[in-house]
């Protein structure tokens, strides 16, 4: 059995009770490519797709329209892996709440106000505590479907651009390039 406190991960077994550091809580933006080549865009100027948040067991949790709420180690199926944001100040989502949410349908209506069912970004957001904004879904490529306009909710995008915006949050994937102009030492 684990449990968390602070930033720290205790658990419990036969041989008694070991603390371990939290990891850093991370998470990935997905873009799906499209046979020409070039990112889908769901919204205009929007790279991603899907996003996915980290659990301390070294699953990526997020909302998906096959399986709903799910746990996995490789988010490769769900697209191309854009980037990835870390803040060493948060801990990874635990596990007892990655079981809790686990099954639950995928948001289809994508209605912030329904905690029954997530789609991908309403799910990182909540788990963040992050507000939702008034959204726009281009008829063009949401098949024709109709959403109510500047219904509540957020993007992977907005999601991104959020996280960016309240610091402590660094960019970790993928690894800024290398600048000649660093200082480094070469150690023998």
């Amino acid at each position: 059995m684990c449990i968390r406190v602070g930033r720290f991960l205790f658990a419990f077994g036969w041989m008694g009770i070991f603390a371990t550091p939290a990891m850093a809580i991370q998470v990935a933006f997905i873009t799906l490519v499209l046979p020409n080549g070039l990112p889908l865009q769901v919204e205009p100027g929007n790279r991603f797709t899907h996003v996915a948040i980290s659990a301390t067991d070294g699953h990526w949790v997020h909302a998906h329209p096959k399986n709903g709420v799910e746990a996995v180690t490789d988010l490769r199926p769900f697209g191309q892996i854009d980037s990835i944001l870390e803040n060493p100040s948060l801990p990874d989502i635990d596990l007892i709440t990655v079981i809790r949410l686990s099954g639950l349908a995928y948001d289809e209506a994508y209605d912030w106000a329904d905690n029954t069912a997530f789609y991908c970004s309403e799910l990182v957001a909540k788990l963040l505590k992050l507000s939702p904004v008034s959204m726009h879904f281009d008829p063009k490529v949401w098949f024709g479907k109709s959403f109510p306009e500047g219904a509540l909710g957020i993007s992977p995008f907005g999601i991104y651009q959020t996280l960016l915006k309240t610091g402590g949050w660094a960019e970790v994937f993928p690894k800024p390039a290398f600048d000649p102009n660093t200082p480094c030492r070469l150690i023998l």
